[in-house]
């Protein structure tokens, strides 16, 4: 029965021991190590963190806000740091990202979505580039420019 006690009393121990080690871990953001992609067609966006982004004690919950659509999602950070969520949004629209470490420890930092892209040229008809180009509010346009194009074979 002792032995019993004395195995629960060092489990209890360790576990508060834990916890204590986790108390003190502060939680750290590299807000340049992070950003959002410009809008895809269909009005969405990933807002991501690489590698070393984020680090505190896991796990680390993820939270973007479009404060602009009124919409969140959540997401887990990775042991690496790195992160990955997708909402919707459009260009200008103002993301928010917080985080939530496993000890309670918060920080958050704002980001904006990149106002167009384009998708890099697809070869058209001979003497031709097609490009795409993507406008805020998604507005999606194919154009073939074959005035002053050089064709090298």
């Amino acid at each position: 029965m002792r032995a019993l006690i004395r195995s629960f009393g060092a489990m209890v121990l360790l576990i508060l021991l834990c916890g204590v080690s986790h108390a003190g871990v502060k939680l750290k953001i590299e807000k340049k190590a992070m950003g959002v992609s410009s809008p895809s067609p269909a009005g969405t966006v990933v807002v991501w963190g690489s590698p070393g982004s984020v680090w505190g004690a896991h796990p680390i919950h993820v939270w973007a806000l479009n404060k602009d659509r009124k919409v969140s999602v959540e997401g887990i950070v990775l042991r690496d740091g790195s992160f990955s969520v997708t909402l919707p949004g459009y260009s200008d629209d103002d993301i928010k990202v917080k985080f939530t470490a496993a000890n309670g420890k918060k920080k958050s930092a704002g980001l904006e979505v990149p106002e167009y892209s384009v998708i890099p040229p697809v070869s058209g008809p001979p003497g031709s580039v097609t490009e795409t180009v993507v406008y805020p509010g998604t507005v999606v346009e194919k154009r073939t420019v074959t005035e002053d194009v050089e064709v090298v074979q």
